[in-house]
């Protein structure tokens, strides 16, 4: 009985996360877009390398805890010295 409890607690919280602060006008096309609210998907990064002294988005990523970044392993190169940007519209 306590595990059906506890599981439901679990499945309360889980519920709500990764839902947008605003949610986003959805349709089934992708063409021509739209612009994101500042700020409604706060757990999206840039991940951007150096070169020249200045920085380059170069994929996205998904904020996964404090310290952890979840971004594709072809966006990562030992040689390049890369920056994560969080919060920022543009």
């Amino acid at each position: 009985m306590l595990g059906a409890v506890c599981l439901l607690v679990l499945l309360g919280y889980a519920y709500g996360c990764g839902q947008p602060a605003v949610p986003p006008q959805l349709s089934s096309r992708v063409v021509g877009g739209e612009d994101a609210v500042a700020h409604s998907w706060p757990w999206q990064i840039s991940l951007q390398y150096s070169r020249s002294g200045s920085w380059h988005h170069t994929c996205g990523g998904t904020l996964i805890a404090p310290q952890w970044v979840l971004t594709a392993a072809h966006c990562i190169s030992s040689s390049m010295t890369y920056r994560v940007v969080l919060g920022k519209q543009d």
